[in-house]
Order: structure tokens, then sequence, then C-alpha cells
């Protein structure tokens, strides 16, 4: 959710148990990183049917079919039950390294956490001000407030202690080190536009990852992938505008989803499958700088998040199959 002038919402790393209800399976998963309306999850592939390096198209089936379009999830299930119960939409789906066959989902949080749910989880996140902007306080982790059984015999009275104060916070120093981009790797650049979903970027940094050269793409409007699909499949290429590019890949957009002319629904999971069918998981990459050649090779789909406003804009992370040359670098600019 945003506030009145776009400002998007502090989002922090954390480590959270999740347990996820859907309608098929009940399955355990962690929260990465959360602002008050996304959440970034861990969640195991096993239970999904996935294995590593999955395909993408097959990625996007399960987490559809089993977990559907959005489902029922419990924070800290161990600590408070089901006090802390939330819908979640997933908006963006990965698989998160070439070693793992866990899938890393970004979701929106219906409805946002309030600030006493926020402080429950001990996420440190700002106030909220009565016109919805974030304040200069941020709120202090407590042990949430639950009924305690009625049959147990009472305890002496005590006094109640005053509330707990909240504390000012300073915002943390831009780092001078960049995350790697692999799979799972941020699908934000330094400036990234407002993202409808307002769930947390695939990357936060609470994972660890490879320092590696990247350029964010804002201001280079002539740049631009030509995504072609792979084997014999005779579909004509897709082409998107680049937004970010890293030694290990990049992050392309199409600002149109009916530009993809895929089949099936235009929920993250349907889109993934069906961008995998159409494309496959490998795919010819070719990124051009107006009628310049920069660089062609082959690359893999990793990650991918749809809009959920029309038009749906489709953004991807796409990891190159092999280590760039010399040459290839400096073309892209990464030194």
């Amino acid at each position: 959710m945003h506030t009145n002038n776009n400002r998007r919402h502090t989002r922090r790393s954390c480590e959270v148990p999740l347990e996820i209800l859907a309608e098929a399976v009940r399955l355990s998963g962690r929260v990465m990183d959360a602002s008050r309306s996304g959440v970034r999850l861990r969640v195991p592939g096993a239970p999904l049917g996935l294995y590593r390096m999955a395909p993408p198209a097959l990625v996007g089936r399960q987490v559809g079919r089993i977990l559907g379009i959005e489902f029922q999830a419990r924070f800290h299930p161990e600590r408070l039950g089901s006090l802390l119960s939330k819908r979640l939409r997933p908006v963006r789906i990965g698989q998160c390294e070439a070693s793992s066959a866990d899938v890393e989902l970004g979701c929106v949080v219906d409805p946002p956490l309030t600030d006493d749910e926020a402080a429950m989880l001990g996420l440190g996140l700002p106030t909220l001000l009565p016109d919805g902007q974030e304040g200069e306080l941020s709120l202090e982790a407590r042990a949430p407030q639950v009924r305690s059984d009625l049959s147990a015999p009472a305890s002496p009275a005590r006094p109640t202690p005053p509330p707990s104060p909240r504390i000012r916070i300073a915002a943390p120093a831009p780092s001078k080190t960049t995350p790697r981009h692999a799979p799972g790797a941020p699908l934000r650049s330094e400036a990234p536009p407002p993202r409808l979903s307002e769930a947390p970027a695939l990357r936060a940094g609470s994972l660890p990852d490879e320092v590696v050269p990247r350029v964010s793409l804002a201001a280079r409007e002539s740049w631009r992938a030509y995504v072609h699909p792979s084997g014999t499949r005779r579909i004509p290429p897709f082409v998107a505008r680049m937004e970010l590019v890293s030694t290990t890949g990049v992050q392309v957009k199409v600002l149109d989803r009916s530009l993809l002319n895929l089949n099936g629904g235009v929920d993250v999971a349907s889109t993934m499958a069906a961008l995998g069918d159409a494309y496959g998981s490998e795919v010819a990459l070719r990124l051009v700088d107006g009628a310049t050649h920069l660089w062609t090779g082959p690359a893999r789909i990793e990650m991918v998040e749809v809009g959920q406003a029309a038009p749906h804009p489709v953004t991807l992370w796409l990891s190159f199959a092999r280590p760039l040359r010399t040459p290839e670098r400096r073309a892209l600019e990464l030194g």
C-alpha cells in the first residue's frame, strides 16, 4: 500500500517462522524481510513437488496449483498460535539459488500489518502517522497480550507497567557494496519505480550474497533486451526494457503483459508457467543499445513478477548461463 505521495513503506530484514495454510497443504516457511504491506518468504520446494533447478514452468504451475492465487499464513505460530494470521497473495516467484529447491515468494499482506502486529514480530518498523505517512519513531518489540486460560488459578495482582517507549532508530547508512544478482537476487535497481505490489524485493540482503558490479539503467532509455525461445519453438522473441544489469544477469520489464501473448491468468504463478511453456527455461538473450549490439548469449529465467493493476507489467530476472568476458563487461559498462 502506498502513502499519498507514493512513498514506499520501510522494509526490514528478519527471520520470522511462518506456517502456510493452503487448501492442499500445510507447510512451514520463513519471512526473510517485511514491510507493513509485503513480505518475502522462503518456502521449501519439496512439499511443492519441486527440485533443484526445476524449470520455471513447473515452479509457477506447482505454486499456483498447491498454494493458489492467495493463501492464509500464521506468523510465528509456535509463539503466537493463530493470533497473527494474514492472507498473502504472491506477486513474485523464483527459486532461491541453484543449490536448493527452496522457492522465494514476494507476497502482498492483506490486511497490512498494524503497529501492534509489527511490534509483536519485532520488525522495528516506523510508526504510522494519522495521514498514513511513516513517522520518525520506530516501534519497540514487545510480547503479545494473550488472554490466559480461564481455568487457571488467578495470579496475584501486579501493578501495570508503563507502556513501552517508542524509540528513535537512525536509518542505516547506504551500503558501499552491492548484492549479487543471482537466482533470487533483488529485482530492484538503485532507483526503482514504485511497485504496484508493494511486496518486498526478491532479495533484500538477508541471504548471503557475493559482491559483484551492477549498473542501474534508469537513464539508458535505449537499452533493450530481446528474449528468444529455446530449442525448436517457433514463436517470435519479445522485447523488454532493461532496468538493471550485473555480471550475473539482467533485470528486464515488459510494460504490458498482453504484449507477451501468453495463455492463462494474469496472476504471477500462471504467468511464470506460461512463460516457461512458451519460451523454455533456457532462452537466447540479445542486449542492445539502440542499433548497437551489447551482448548475446544463453540465459535462464529465474524470477517473475507481475503487477497487480492493468496492464499488469511483467518484470523478469534472467541469469547469464556463462561468465561474461572482459570485452562484454566493458560493453555493458560493468568495468
